[in-house]
């Protein structure tokens, strides 16, 4: 049901003119998107505030403009309409990013409030990828080039706001190439990180993602890795089988055979210190460790039940990549690993 609005109303469309040139882009329009309405609230409570709506969503909640000296940057989310336009593209909620600063000059007294795609995604890859959100089933299909700015809307604002990546496959790849999806990283906190899609029959393919705030937007970049070489990668000098995943995130579970190296990355980055589990297949009793990958030097070894040291466990740099090294004490006492 719609409500008599009070105050000054306000069209507006999603336009970037007001960025700086460093980030000057043209926005892929969304078909059907609608534009903005901002209604100003005459209520003694409420003055200096401002709500949001689009044709398909009911009425943001009541935020600020009034802004300091600085940009203040925020987002606004309006809820969709079963019967609105987004709900078809299974979005539950539409956000639109908003910065507000004070104008300068002549102008100090005004506030110029900037609107803009709260997500854009940029696909800086050779290939087709398509993005999720972690726990929905809908992905989104973002073509490769600099050039194409896809606006990104969580489908289900109730679960994790979390995206997998997933590297579309092409006619000329070979017979048995195929990928899975990366694990899951936040887009919420400005940051720099790598992610990996599994591959089945050839190499790991590997992704930097830069995350940049811009005015309102946060900008996820998907390019390719700055280095052909992992960021971590383990090695099994025992003749035991080992199965390791990160520990909370066992989706996807990774196993090494009896003198194997793999290279490795974290399913999810979510954890602020992400920990690698080690488990020696069959052992009886279960032999297992946790260990963190960013700690170059010795780590805890595995002892046996009588306490006796079965494997050593350490972790070295090799030039960008942290190599992990799981040795069996018993059968190879030199290669042990000394203090760093």
């Amino acid at each position: 049901e719609d409500r008599e609005a009070r105050g000054l109303e306000i069209a507006a469309e999603l336009d970037a003119a007001d960025l700086p040139p460093e980030s000057q882009m043209s926005f892929r329009a969304v078909d059907g998107e609608p534009g903005l309405q901002l209604y100003s609230l005459e209520d003694s409570g409420a003055r200096g505030t401002v709500q949001m709506r689009m044709s398909c969503t009911a009425w943001s909640e009541p935020f600020a403009v009034t802004g300091s000296s600085t940009m203040d940057t925020g987002a606004v989310q309006m809820l969709v309409n079963s019967s609105g336009v987004a709900a078809g593209r299974q979005s539950r909620g539409i956000e639109v990013g908003v910065a507000v600063q004070v104008a300068r000059g002549a102008f100090h007294r005004t506030k110029i409030i900037t609107l803009t795609p709260r997500y854009i995604i940029v696909n800086r890859l050779s290939r087709v990828i398509q993005v999720r959100q972690e726990g929905t089933a809908f992905a989104l299909t973002v073509p490769p080039g600099a050039d194409n700015k896809v606006v990104w809307h969580w489908p289900d604002s109730r679960k994790r706001r979390n995206l997998r990546v997933l590297p579309v496959r092409e006619s000329s790849d070979p017979q048995q190439w195929h990928t899975g999806w990366s694990g899951a990283f936040s887009v919420d906190h400005v940051r720099d990180t790598v992610v990996m899609m599994s591959s089945q029959g050839g190499d790991a393919v590997y992704a930097d993602v830069c995350i940049r705030k811009i005015h309102g937007s946060i900008l996820v970049l998907i390019q390719p890795s700055q280095t052909s070489q992992p960021p971590y990668f383990l090695e099994n000098f025992s003749p035991a089988t080992l199965r390791v995943y990160q520990r909370g995130a066992a989706r996807r579970l990774q196993h090494l055979r009896p003198y194997q190296g793999a290279p490795f990355t974290w399913e999810t980055w979510l954890a602020s210190k992400p920990s690698l589990v080690i488990e020696v297949e069959g052992s009886s009793p279960p032999l297992s460790g946790t260990y963190e990958l960013d700690q170059v030097g010795r780590h805890k070894p595995i002892l046996s039940a009588r306490g006796t040291v079965l494997y050593h466990v350490s972790v070295r740099c090799d030039g960008p990549t942290l190599v992990l090294s799981f040795v069996d004490a018993i059968l190879h006492p030199s290669a042990s690993p000394s203090a760093p």
